[in-house]
């Protein structure tokens, strides 16, 4: 019995440690949104409206990051 009052307050502490991870600092979602629109925007030429950004949390605490967009056209790169 004692192992399982161990084991739910260790999964009841992850779950709470789990939800403070999962709240993003403010503004990080912007901020990120608008520096993968100067990298993409300089190979590709792409609607800004189909960037989509998601950030989630897996089960062990990890982020999963999902970066979706259409380009209509590469850019020409220039290479010195």
């Amino acid at each position: 019995m004692e192992m399982t009052n161990g084991k739910n307050s260790f999964l009841r502490l992850k779950r709470v440690l789990l939800n403070d991870k999962d709240n993003l600092p403010n503004g990080l979602m912007k901020v990120l949104r608008a520096d993968l629109d100067q990298v993409l925007s300089s190979y590709f030429d792409y609607p800004t409206e189909t960037l989509k950004v998601d950030v989630d949390l897996d089960s062990k605490g990890r982020y999963c990051i999902r970066i979706e967009a259409m380009a209509e056209r590469v850019k020409t790169i220039k290479v010195i």
